[in-house]
């Protein structure tokens, strides 16, 4: 491809001026460098490494959590866009639920024929399986339920000001909405 003074321009990376580089800083790339992503295996084998302490010296804990708390691994295992705040509120609301029969398991005798007893109940895991979804009931809700408050406090104080607009009004006279006061009027008459 020619250039308009002659000269043959590369179409792979074509110039688009500005730094060293030659390439223009786009709204898309970040204006600072990248910070390399830290090897997270250290964390994991951490993780790992208590589970397994967990898992052996607290067999029937651990039996009762990780049934409890499939919906959370489930929730991590499936969120591809890692979004903090999902994984959270699901488990949160799970642990919240699962916790009660882990106090139970620990007052009845901390053992596996306890553990075991518990999760043939199908109502042990409708709950701590329902508070899986009292956290994405949270997810979805919270933000239309956020969405009506705010809308109501808006309508609340668009009647206030309106209310504050009549008295001015009844006080001052309709004097106070001339073209000279009220600079709406002023920007319509300028566009029209």
């Amino acid at each position: 491809m020619a250039a308009p003074n002659g000269k043959k321009r590369s179409s792979v990376n074509p110039p688009t001026g500005g730094g060293a580089s030659g390439r223009a800083p786009s709204a898309l790339q970040p204006t600072h460098a990248r910070k390399p992503r830290r090897n997270n295996w250290s964390r994991l084998l951490g993780i790992a490494s208590v589970i397994s302490v967990i898992a052996v010296a607290a067999f029937p804990t651990f039996l009762v959590a990780v049934c409890g708390l499939a919906p959370v691994i489930a929730a991590y295992l499936a969120d591809d866009q890692r979004i903090p705040y999902r994984l959270r509120t699901i488990a949160a609301a799970n642990v919240a639920a699962v916790i009660p029969y882990l106090t139970l398991l620990w007052q009845r005798g901390h053992d596996v024929n306890q553990a075991t007893r518990l999760l043939s109940d199908p109502y042990t895991w409708a709950a701590m399986y329902l508070g899986a979804v009292s956290g994405l009931a949270l997810l979805w809700l919270g933000p239309v339920f956020a969405a009506g408050v705010f809308n109501g406090m808006a309508a609340q104080r668009r009647r206030s000001l309106e209310n504050y607009r009549r008295r001015l009004i009844e006080e001052w006279g309709d004097d106070i909405l001339s073209e000279k006061t009220n600079p709406s009027a002023n920007t319509t008459q300028n566009n029209a």
